[in-house]
């Protein structure tokens, strides 16, 4: 790049302001003319709208200074509705075992808390409906009431054997502090006395019902069902006792403990025990037709 001639810069300089002077004293025969030039200002800081030091502008008005606005104020502009900030739903989660009904009462995802267990109907029914279900131990565990007289988890499951069986002894041992042993000797001539104790346990809200462990289950399941207070189902498999909870509200098991060992009733009493039955509304009202047959 060549270098730049500063006398001839200078010179053109010379020139342009000139021309500029010359322009500015010939123009009132036009019109108005230029005055004076403008001063040229920097521009420092902040315009503040005051138009004071430009003569040429003299005649507008000032911009008036900006308002200062107090805190949490407006400041005058429309206030927005004010929005209510609501913390997010805890998330909620089933527990104990899931029957049915509870999964009836469900919107959406189906979350288990941990230990949850599902009863075979509830299986059935997930997997005919295609729902949703995902494990959540952190969630929230919710009550879920399948309907009639709401049973209180909290209180513990009767039991009486009639005789003795190791098998029993392990079971029982195994869920202890669920547990309210009877009161009863155990002896077959004992099982009127252990269901009538049973009865008035279940009706003063002191258990939420019973296990009776016995040979043979006849006579355990007619007692049982003599009183209103009690629904006495067999156990015979895990569905029998699932449909028992589901359908009937069953609050009787009554087992045969020499048809099983340990491994074979444990999968019977622990749902039943942890399982959250209630009457239904239509088999409440054809069991109180059922009383009035002779």
């Amino acid at each position: 790049m060549a270098d730049v001639d500063s006398n001839l810069v200078r010179a053109i300089a010379e020139q342009v302001m000139a021309a500029l002077r010359a322009a500015g004293a010939g123009g009132g025969a036009g019109g108005a003319g230029i005055a004076s030039p403008a001063e040229i200002h920097a521009p420092i800081g902040q315009c503040t709208g005051d138009y004071s030091k430009f003569p040429e502008l003299k005649n507008l008005q000032s911009a008036p200074a900006p308002a200062v606005v107090a805190a949490g104020s407006s400041g005058g502009l429309p206030v927005p509705p004010t929005v209510a900030v609501t913390s997010p739903a805890p998330v909620t989660a089933l527990k104990g075992v899931i029957t049915v009904s509870q999964l009836k009462s469900v919107r959406g995802v189906v979350r288990l808390a941990k230990g949850a267990m599902l009863t075979p109907l509830a299986h059935d029914y997930i997997k005919d409906h295609a729902i949703n279900v995902m494990s959540d131990e952190m969630a929230t565990v919710v009550k879920v009431n399948a309907g009639g007289a709401a049973v209180d988890k909290a209180l513990p499951t009767y039991w009486w054997i009639e005789g003795s069986c190791p098998s029993v002894a392990k079971v029982v041992e195994a869920l202890r502090p669920q547990l309210l042993a009877s009161r009863e000797r155990p002896s077959g001539e004992n099982l009127k006395g252990a269901v009538k104790e049973l009865a008035q346990l279940v009706k003063g809200r002191k258990v939420r019902g019973g296990v009776l462990f016995v040979p043979s289950a006849a006579r355990g399941v007619c007692y049982a069902n003599r009183c209103p207070s009690l629904r006495a189902i067999v156990g015979t498999t895990e569905r029998a006792v699932s449909e028992g909870l589901e359908m009937l509200g069953a609050n009787v098991l009554v087992v045969e403990y020499s048809q099983f060992g340990f491994k074979g009733m444990m999968p019977l009493v622990k749902p039943f025990v942890e399982g959250v039955g209630s009457l239904p509304a239509a088999v409440a009202k054809e069991l109180n037709e059922l009383a009035m047959c002779y």
